[in-house]
């Protein structure tokens, strides 16, 4: 079954708002098209948010209903009915107060961010440090910004980030090392992947791409980028996605940022490339934090 994360409940309550963007309406037909367990989950987020429309409408038709049917013929009745709305609207509006402040806290947090002990850039744009607690200390530290955009560019990097999809092993190559590399993926043993992959000579490019994503994981950008490149040269179907893969070590790589432009600027020549809409957004989320030195001219 497909569980909704955040970000896709986001989406889905924006859409049936009529609120939502012409970007993320794009990106959100393409996932739909794409993806069919996402599309049921959709379907069935829909149905439960229009459910509770309809319970919402008929509770406050109801409520109306018992107001006026409990209208009392007294003037004391009147009077106490005036304090009853004012008090239901003091209530209502300290709860929508309450429901801003948890989605503005919500959206200023990064979605689906795993690495939660990375340093935060500083809540004024024009800052020049950044501020991060240690886990050892309370006192807070303070960093240079070019370790503040190297946090916000690996913050990015890791929003767009998806892990590469290896299948099943058939039953025939259970043993194999092939079976073994790909079991150690799941397992998020990344190390180990690295380990075993330095003592053979791997010509099979879907598990070049394995060994590529452990070195990823484990923040060696240089080596992911090396045998990304690699993969970026051959015909096959993992051109693309090796493509898209190099374009994320160079946006965590401090020293690639030109590298990563040209990349960039050769995916969006493209409308049709398999990451076209993700690089839209890298580059909307690099603009949007004023990255200068990320940002193709």
């Amino acid at each position: 079954m497909y569980q909704l994360n955040q970000k896709e409940i986001e989406l889905i309550e924006a859409c049936h708002l009529n609120n939502i963007s012409e970007e993320d309406k794009i990106m959100l037909d393409k996932k739909l098209a794409l993806e069919p367990d996402f599309k049921t989950a959709f379907d069935e987020y829909i149905v439960l948010l229009q459910s509770m429309d309809i319970q919402r409408r008929n509770h406050t038709r109801n409520f109306l209903k018992s107001l006026d049917a409990t209208q009392p013929t007294l003037k004391k009745g009147i009077f106490r009915n005036k304090w009853l709305w004012i008090i239901l609207v003091s209530l209502s509006a300290v709860l929508i107060l309450f429901f801003m402040i948890s989605k503005k806290e919500q959206k200023n947090q990064p979605f689906g961010d795993p690495q939660q002990n990375l340093p935060v850039q500083a809540q004024d744009e024009k800052d020049t440090t950044l501020i991060q607690r240690d886990t050892q200390h309370t006192e807070p530290k303070s960093y240079p910004m070019a370790d503040a955009s190297q946090s916000v560019r690996s913050k990015i990097a890791t929003k767009f980030f998806s892990e590469p999809e290896f299948g099943t092993v058939r039953s025939g190559d259970k043993d194999s090392i092939k079976a073994d590399l790909i079991n150690l993926h799941y397992k998020k043993q990344y190390s180990e992947i690295i380990r075993k992959s330095a003592t053979l000579q791997i010509v099979d490019p879907e598990l070049k791409l394995l060994t590529a994503n452990a070195y990823y994981h484990t923040g060696n950008w240089k080596q992911s980028a090396s045998i990304f490149s690699e993969l970026n040269q051959t015909s096959g179907g993992l051109r693309e996605e090796s493509q898209w893969f190099l374009l994320l070590c160079y946006l965590n790589d401090k020293d690639q940022s030109e590298n990563f432009k040209k990349l960039a600027v050769k995916i969006l020549s493209n409308p049709d490339h398999s990451y076209y809409t993700e690089t839209k957004g890298i580059l909307h989320e690099i603009r949007a934090k004023n990255i200068t030195d990320y940002t193709p001219d």
